[in-house]
């Protein structure tokens, strides 16, 4: 990756809501405290999958739970909800190594699938109206 600059590697899922500080719930064993802060991390990043029990905690939004798959309207609101509270995607990254712009570009423009697997119960076309388009390539703190 950074050798021959052909292929980019990055995870997804980490949201940036500001300053973040890490806390450990009382009466755990030491062995899981220590284990839990000696995990390394991306400052200032929460893990995407934390965001609907934060908004919810937060008491300043009548969000639907979410149960099973999330539809339009329910994933529309949440968008909403989140930037409302200047939360954000966090910068790519691979595990705790984040990845700039300038590293992203130079990777050469490729997108390869597979072919299509026709699958049951798959959706032919999904309502995408209203949703960013993902191909523009901004990294970071350029969103």
């Amino acid at each position: 990756m950074d050798r021959a600059r052909d292929v980019l590697v990055v995870g997804g899922g980490l949201l940036s809501a500001g300053t973040v500080e890490r806390q450990v719930a009382e009466g755990l064993p030491a062995a899981a405290v220590a284990g839990y802060l000696a995990q390394p991390s991306i400052p200032d990043t929460i893990a995407s999958c934390r965001l609907e029990s934060l908004l919810h905690a937060s008491g300043t939004t009548d969000l639907p739970l979410v149960r099973g798959p999330v539809g339009t309207a329910t994933g529309r609101a949440y968008w909403a909800a989140a930037e409302a509270t200047g939360t954000r995607a966090a910068p790519l990254h691979l595990l705790t190594r984040t990845i700039d712009g300038d590293m992203a570009r130079q990777v050469p423009s490729r997108l390869v699938l597979p072919n299509p697997v026709a699958l049951p119960d798959r959706q032919e076309h999904l309502d995408r109206s209203g949703l960013p388009d993902l191909r523009e390539r901004r990294f970071g703190s350029e969103t």
